[in-house]
């Protein structure tokens, strides 16, 4: 006889053909009667021919079926904990490229007037920029050309490109560009120009790009970066005006 005062109680599996007890009472209150020899069982069925026309059962205690679930749970939880972290590590950032400072060294407009209505204009310019690249990655970058562009009016007027240079892990690096230009003829935007140099105010825009690579062993992950500086520039002191620059 089994007293259930305590809880609802009743003959539900079988162990070697002998009806055993299990409990849906609260597990405080079962606990204190169950043994381990008596625990509960809980039982699949195996995928054997049935004996004695009775089908098998693999009978598991129930708290090993709990620790079981309980550490599968915990696994999967690992296991993306440590998928994130490889993640955030491993996911390429794209480099942090600034403009420090651009210095004018020379500025000069030839103006001819040839057989047109329009004069020709010819550009001397020597323009300098220190440049500096910020690698926010946990890894290596190379990056294997850096090009400098000047623009008047949306129009690439020269274009200068740097060796590669290496960057390690969280840390920075600087180089620095030289613009250089002698007898270059403006073709576009040409009345324009020679309002914005009378004005002694010429809008002139520089454009950096880098491409290059994280060094993540074998992988190679393509990266690039950007920088603008929009000048304004007085052709006849020689001077910036004002320097706006962004990434």
């Amino acid at each position: 006889m089994i007293d259930d005062s305590k809880g609802d109680c009743g003959f539900t599996f079988w162990k070697g053909g002998t009806m055993i007890p299990s409990c849906s009472c609260p597990r405080s209150a079962c606990s204190r009667h169950t043994t381990p020899e008596d625990e509960p069982l809980v039982g699949y069925p195996v995928l054997v021919p049935a004996a004695e026309g009775r089908p098998i059962y693999l009978y598991v205690p129930e708290r090993l079926r709990r620790r079981r679930s309980d550490g599968t749970a915990c696994c999967f939880i690992f296991t993306l904990f440590l998928a994130a972290v490889v993640t955030f590590i491993v996911w390429p950032r794209s480099l942090d490229i600034t403009v420090g400072d651009a210095t004018l060294r020379n500025i000069h407009f030839n103006i001819k007037k040839g057989g047109s209505f329009i004069p020709q204009v010819f550009l001397d310019l020597s323009l300098d920029l220190h440049l500096q690249a910020m690698n926010h990655n946990f890894f290596g970058v190379t990056y294997e050309n850096l090009t400098v562009s000047i623009l008047y009016n949306d129009d690439e007027i020269a274009q200068v490109e740097s060796s590669s240079v290496a960057v390690g892990a969280l840390s920075s690096s600087s180089a620095n560009a030289t613009l250089e230009l002698h007898s270059y003829r403006i073709t576009s935007n040409v009345l324009k120009l020679l309002t914005d140099v009378a004005n002694r105010a010429v809008p002139l825009q520089t454009v950096t790009t880098c491409k290059g690579y994280i060094n993540l062993y074998i992988l190679k992950l393509p990266l690039e970066g950007k920088a603008v500086c929009d000048l304004v520039v007085d052709p006849q002191d020689q001077l910036i005006i004002s320097e706006v620059c962004y990434s």
